[in-house]
């Protein structure tokens, strides 16, 4: 089976995307129907929004690991406590899955835990893409459209806690 752009973003694939796709190819296809808003995460809309993501991290957790939109999934996005071959065989035994091929291209791809520079380099644009897609997942498993990460504005010393 083919892994297209379509079929990436159905899975909620950030990863696949940040190490596969050049960055004007996923751009053209990221745009948001409309603008959304970053909160402070000390303002009212902010923790309005950090009670939003508390509740869909909940329901992420329930899921199975194999669904992209699980927690564990993400996690193993940036880290894996074993080796990568070895869970995904665990995860989804020998059939091809989309799922499967989606695990295959992004578990484990963080740039923040690549040593090399020429890769480490990548880890901010990785990690925007990464966010925007984990934000996407969030608004779908809490059904609210207009769901965005707050922000915490470090520059506010009653922030600071």
């Amino acid at each position: 089976m083919t892994m297209t752009r379509r079929r990436a973003l159905s899975l909620g694939s950030a990863g696949l995307f940040a190490t596969t796709v050049p960055l004007a190819t996923w751009m053209h296809g990221a745009r948001a129907e409309y603008m959304r808003t970053r909160y402070d995460a000390a303002s009212p809309e902010g923790k309005e929004m950090l009670g939003i993501y508390a509740s869909a991290v909940g329901q992420m957790k329930t899921r199975e690991p194999s669904d992209p939109t699980s927690w564990q999934f993400q996690f193993f996005t940036h880290w894996m406590d074993e080796q990568k071959a070895a869970a995904i065989d665990r995860i989804y035994g020998p059939d091809v899955s989309p799922e499967k091929m989606a695990a295959e291209a992004m578990w484990n791809t963080c740039r923040g835990h690549i040593t090399w520079a020429s890769q480490a380099d990548f880890f901010v644009p990785w990690h925007r893409m990464y966010v925007l897609y984990l934000e996407k997942i969030v608004r779908q498993v809490s059904g609210e459209d207009d769901f965005t990460l707050p922000y915490w504005n470090y520059t506010d010393p009653a922030s600071l806690a």
